[in-house]
């Protein structure tokens, strides 16, 4: 009887501590999981905290302070373009922040020297290319304008929002501006048509930059110049060089610092194409088609039929 009592107590005591040491499992059972789970939020926030600056940074980088500090092109000489003129013609914008942005210019054209010239009235310079075109029909000085904004070079002229200047190359003079609204500066642009010798303005405009974009403006807006509309309905008409030296120079602008074309004798006659111009002095120049027989070799029974130059020429140079 005693040593069944005795089984008993003991039985019941093992009964008690298996299910205490159980219960202590399921406390360690439990816990573990939520000791887990606050470590990985506190990765996890650990892990933010780390990327936050880096995102702020990245959002603070300022294009603001990155300015064009070289301007170059692929070629050096108008030798070397004439060699590799089948080349897209490349100018390169050297960045403040080291970067090297490349633009092409309009192939066919070489590039003769840089600006930097207010054009939009915004405080900030951008930066002209002039270049040199010719053809049969006649030369040109071409400009490209480029802009820096937000840390990229973009074209601003030609632009495909005047159809005209991007069917044809454009003749292009860069003049002063004073009008009111309008920045210091326009550009004089005009194309030319060919029909067999026949050379004539396809398109010609006055423009200038107007609240961001390029507007046509009125000769006498631009100018103070009375109504042109009499003047174009002048026909073409001839017009013989009468000048003390013997000759008239015929030139690719209007003006002296032009190039010369030729020597037109005094008593030759040019046909007129109903556009003048004033250059800087205030002096008036005509744009004119002149046949032209290359110097010799023109003559009786020769077979070389000369060609027809077309050019500028003073007014006071012609009668």
């Amino acid at each position: 009887m005693r040593k069944s009592f005795v089984t008993i107590i003991i039985c019941l005591i093992s009964t008690l501590l298996l299910a205490g040491c159980g219960a202590a499992a399921d406390s360690d059972r439990k816990d573990k999981p939520e000791n887990v789970e606050e470590n990985t939020e506190e990765a996890e926030d650990d892990s933010k905290d780390g990327e936050i600056p880096e995102k702020k940074e990245d959002e603070n980088v300022s294009t603001e302070d990155v300015t064009i500090t070289d301007v170059s092109w692929n070629y050096g000489s108008y030798e070397e373009f004439s060699e590799n003129n089948s080349d897209a013609t490349e100018v390169y914008f050297t960045l403040s922040n080291g970067d090297t942005i490349t633009k092409q210019v309009p192939l066919g054209t070489y590039v003769e020297g840089k600006e930097e010239l207010d054009l939009d009235g915004d405080g900030e310079d951008e930066v002209v290319i002039h270049q040199y075109f010719s053809n049969t029909a006649a030369e040109y000085d071409v400009v490209t304008v480029f802009k820096l904004r937000g840390g990229n070079v973009e074209e601003i002229f030609p632009v495909e929002d005047i159809p005209e200047l991007m069917e044809d190359v454009a003749d292009t003079v860069i003049k002063p501006l004073d009008k009111e609204g309008y920045p210091g500066y326009m550009l004089d642009v005009t194309t030319y048509q060919k029909d067999e010798a026949d050379v004539s303005v396809k398109y010609h405009a006055l423009l200038a930059w107007n609240n961001g974009s390029w507007e046509e403006i009125e000769d006498t807006e631009a100018t103070g110049q009375t109504d042109t509309a009499e003047e174009e309905t002048i026909p073409e008409y001839f017009i013989y060089v009468k000048s003390p030296d013997g000759y008239a120079n015929l030139r690719t602008g209007p003006g002296t610092e032009y190039d010369v074309i030729c020597q037109i004798p005094t008593g030759d006659s040019m046909e007129v194409y109903r556009e003048t111009a004033t250059d800087k002095k205030g002096n008036q120049w005509l744009k004119v088609a002149y046949w032209h027989p290359y110097g010799q070799t023109q003559g009786e029974g020769s077979d070389d039929p000369g060609v027809t130059e077309t050019g500028w020429i003073a007014e006071s140079q012609v009668e």
